[in-house]
């Protein structure tokens, strides 16, 4: 019986102790490596894209209206970077935080850097249903040929009502495909600043054509602007001013802004609301992108298009007054606080031709327009780059005064 108990009892312990060493355990031990896999976070999203190549409505191209500011877009992308401490390669830079110091943009700075490749899908669809729309407004322009001319977009600026700001580079024939320093010279063209003026967006239109046939004349780089108001032409009707109704060619900061633009468009326009220069100097986001621009690609002259009046004329260096281009010909206009002639012309002594067309419903021909190149040509590799004085006959005409 003693015995009987005995190995009862060592069963039972060494039973008890199975149990115990080979139960798993719920905590974990003290070295063990811990893994916490969250879920990924997806990118930073600036809204919907509605627009989808040829076949976008117009309901689908008015939306576009209706897109985030750029300030908003800053907002929002700071925000998803804070949360998900990703980095975006997305540039939209509030306008009124740019200083001279920051690029226009930092993957597509302007000037010698810039190039024509279309960057994305998205892009893409910005510039398809620029043409869209353009081509809707304007029966000159056609959808197909504004597509070939293989339009930008900035990636910082939008218009008021977040309409794209396109550009094209047209680069000289004679200087390496890389750098603009072996061209002779570089244009800047501006068009459509004033919204109603249809004939000035329409020959820019021609003009850019007409370059992209004759690619291997061309002596110079070329940057155009083919609509700095997109806003002013698609209001029904189109307007001068832009959608804050301000006079963009009246809100440059010119020196004297501050000083004498108001009180000038009080005077002498009686308030006259197609004239207004704005609440303050470069106040407009298409301003703002304009003058970046002009500081970026640092012109040999400016070309702005406007109409009705038939005439060229001509703000700047004394040296550089042209005769005529194409059948236009010279008489001075005069400039105004906060025009593009005071600012680039007077203020910063960049030639600045602005082509009057004889009617803003009217252009001229295909002929017409090659000639009034051809002659800008000249005129700036004569009177502009080569006429211009040294700096030391600058600086003595400058002592005799």
């Amino acid at each position: 019986m003693h015995n009987t108990l005995t190995k009862l009892v060592i069963l039972l312990g060494f039973s008890a102790f199975a149990v115990f060493a080979f139960t798993p355990s719920t905590q974990k031990p003290e070295n063990a490596s811990v893994s916490a896999s969250s879920p990924p976070t997806s990118k930073p999203s600036l809204g919907s894209q509605t627009i989808t190549g040829d076949n976008a409505s117009q309901a689908d191209i008015s939306s576009t209206d209706k897109l985030q500011s750029p300030q908003t877009q800053a907002k929002t992308i700071e925000t998803n970077v804070n949360q998900d401490n990703t980095p975006t390669t997305l540039s939209a830079i509030p306008a009124s935080n740019i200083t001279n110091e920051q690029p226009l943009s930092e993957e597509k700075p302007i000037g010698q850097k810039i190039d024509n490749a279309i960057r994305s899908d998205h892009e893409k669809q910005q510039v398809q249903a620029f043409c869209k729309e353009l081509s809707a407004k304007l029966r000159t322009i056609k959808y197909d040929g504004c597509l070939n001319l293989g339009l930008q977009i900035d990636e910082t600026f939008k218009s008021v009502n977040g309409r794209v700001l396109t550009y094209r580079l047209f680069k000289s024939n004679q200087a390496v495909e890389t750098s603009s320093d072996q061209a002779k010279g570089r244009i800047l063209f501006i068009s459509g600043i004033h919204g109603d003026e249809y004939s000035a967006i329409s020959i820019t239109y021609l003009w850019m054509l007409n370059m992209l046939q004759h690619t291997n004349e061309n002596r110079q780089d070329w940057l155009f602007l083919p609509l700095a108001n997109p806003d002013g032409l698609f209001r029904n009707p189109a307007t001068r001013i832009n959608a804050n109704n301000v006079d963009l060619n009246r809100n440059f900061p010119s020196p004297d802004w501050d000083e004498l633009a108001i009180p000038y468009w009080e005077k002498y326009y009686k308030k006259n609301k197609r004239r207004y220069p704005g609440p303050s100097a470069s106040s407009e986001p298409e301003n703002q992108w304009l003058v970046k621009l002009i500081d970026e690609f640092n012109p040999d002259a400016i070309i702005s298009v406007h109409a009705p009046y038939g005439l060229i004329d001509y703000d700047g260096p004394d040296h550089a007054t042209p005769n005529k281009i194409g059948a236009l010909k010279h008489r001075e206009l005069g400039t105004y606080p906060g025009s593009l002639g005071r600012y680039a012309g007077e203020y910063l002594k960049i030639p600045v031709l602005t082509l009057e067309l004889r009617a803003a419903g009217s252009m001229p021909s295909n002929t017409e327009i090659y000639n009034m190149w051809r002659d800008v040509e000249e005129w700036t590799l004569t009177k502009v780059k080569e006429g211009a004085p040294t700096f030391l006959e600058s600086t003595q005409a400058t002592a005799q005064k």
